[in-house]
């Protein structure tokens, strides 16, 4: 059974608020890779910037053809600050993990920042 990113961070936001599982409602667990950890180590990005951005975020790009996992481009906004988070979904173990995030160059980017300039 596949999941929407969208319906997966709700249910992840879910678990967070409240600890309980309700019948029928996928657990998520978010696994960050020790590239996406340097990245935000060294661009200043929290797990909490990451967690808003696929909570709130919009799925810009799919990779579903990606290996193991197929993953997702998505854009969201931690305060004014825009964030790009490319995220691997294993739904049969119900593991989301964050490959890397980044700002995004708006000199490599439309100015909407959902697609990158020909």
């Amino acid at each position: 059974m596949s999941n929407s990113l969208l319906d997966v961070c709700l249910n992840f936001e879910y678990v967070v608020a409240k600890p309980k599982r309700m019948s029928g409602i996928p657990i998520y667990q978010i696994v960050f890779s020790v590239h996406a950890i340097k990245r935000m180590f060294e661009r200043g990005i929290t797990k909490a910037d990451i967690r808003h951005v696929l909570v709130n975020g919009e799925i810009i790009k799919a990779y579903s053809q990606d290996t193991p996992y197929p993953s997702q481009l998505v854009l969201g906004w931690s305060g004014n600050r825009p964030l790009h988070v490319v995220v691997a979904i294993d739904a049969q173990a119900q593991k989301l993990y964050i490959v890397t995030v980044y700002d995004p160059d708006p000199g490599h980017w439309e100015p909407n920042l959902k697609r990158k300039k020909l």
